[in-house]
């Protein structure tokens, strides 16, 4: 039973550390270290790069929100502009008429 729960927790720190290096968050001896370990553990390999991919993903769902949230302010922005610029009434502004 300490055995198992000694390997559990190896096996929590290396997936620690392992989120660590996804996340650029370790020196190069480090690195070289881990990448060691992944050539050695085929099945290590297969769950880090999940973790990348998934990292990926929530990157660029983050980067589209950024994205999105700017656009919401630049259009607020642009509106609160006019509406000042025009007493209250707002219009469409020129290059945006068709």
């Amino acid at each position: 039973m300490n055995n198992q729960s000694n390997s559990d927790a190896n096996d929590l720190e290396l997936k620690v550390r392992l989120t660590a290096l996804v996340m650029g968050e370790v020196s190069d001896f480090e690195r070289a270290q881990l990448e060691s370990q992944l050539e050695e553990h085929a099945e290590l390999a297969v769950w880090y790069k999940q973790l990348e991919q998934m990292h990926g993903t929530l990157l660029e769902i983050n980067t589209s929100q950024l994205s999105r949230a700017a656009l919401d302010k630049g259009l607020e922005e642009g509106l609160d502009e006019s509406l000042s610029r025009n007493e209250g009434t707002w219009t469409l502004p020129v290059e945006r008429r068709q």
